[in-house]
């Protein structure tokens, strides 16, 4: 199937296509992507594509979330709090982490296998979960709504240097799982937590969930798990959902529990260095 045909395949699932420069990944010369996608099947088969176009899929107004799976370019270096997750060598191995850290295991959906040897797994967008463009963890980007246009992906049957974009695994998009939409976009509660004191976690179950992550540390690992917590409870303090007092406190707790060589202050500066990265 040429990119022609496999846009009208895509455009005949509801998704939103474009037309993208002969080998390569940018939408043709002059176009508006955003304006020029179109999820009629008849008008994208008798559009005016030109000889070797490849196209787009415009995540957003498809109703999809897409996670792009890399692989490392050459000189690529792991973030410091990722060098002690043993087995990461792309992206798919990050998410391997991920689920494991969540308790999950690693989500299968229609997934297209790029020139590059990265994925790209397609998600149904939940609704009201305000989820953009945004990296989910090292070697892992994602295209979906927000308050952007949502950003878009080259669509299978596309060629780049003679490799194709091929679909491994044909079934319909399954929804976003919710413990992926979490990290992206993390539950609001309306309760604040109280400032300093014990913080309860119970009313929390994202910050009950880090919590539970860094006492699952073992030794060798509890250091990136307490800076990965951190910095996913620094999202919760950017959105307002806790207070920044409280998150220490909670995660400092969890680590000298948890058995963390260095004891609380080497918690303490974990802890501030994850919040740090995120507000």
């Amino acid at each position: 199937m040429n990119a022609r045909a496999a846009a009208v395949a895509a455009a005949e699932r509801g998704w939103y296509v474009f037309p993208v420069r002969p080998n390569g990944k940018q939408p043709r010369a002059g176009l508006s992507w955003p304006d020029a996608a179109c999820a009629d099947p008849g008008r994208v088969a008798a559009a005016a594509w030109r000889p070797g176009e490849n196209y787009g899929i415009a995540a957003k107004p498809s109703g999809l979330v897409i996670v792009d799976l890399d692989r490392p370019k050459p000189g690529y270096a792991l973030p410091s709090d990722w060098r002690d997750e043993p087995g990461i060598a792309d992206g798919g191995d990050v998410l391997m982490a991920l689920a494991r850290r969540a308790g999950r295991t690693p989500p299968s959906t229609f997934t297209v296998a790029t020139p590059s040897g990265g994925r790209h797994l397609y998600f149904r967008a939940a609704s009201g979960r305000r989820i953009g463009n945004r990296a989910l963890g090292p070697l892992i980007d994602i295209r979906g709504g927000g308050d952007s246009n949502g950003g878009y992906v080259v669509g299978p049957g596309s060629v780049i240097e003679g490799r194709r974009y091929e679909v491994i695994d044909g079934r319909d998009p399954e929804p976003i799982p919710g413990w992926i939409a979490d990290l992206l976009d993390p539950p609001r509660h309306d309760a604040a937590l109280p400032r300093g004191g014990q913080a309860p976690v119970e009313p929390y179950p994202r910050l009950r969930g880090l919590v539970r992550h860094v006492l699952d540390g073992t030794p060798g690992d509890r250091n990136g798990r307490l800076y990965w917590a951190a910095c996913r409870a620094g999202e919760m303090v950017a959105a307002r959902e806790i207070s920044r007092e409280s998150a220490e406190l909670v995660l400092v707790q969890a680590a000298v529990e948890a058995g963390l060589r260095g004891g609380e202050a080497e918690a303490r500066r974990t802890v501030a260095s994850g919040l740090g990265a995120t507000v």
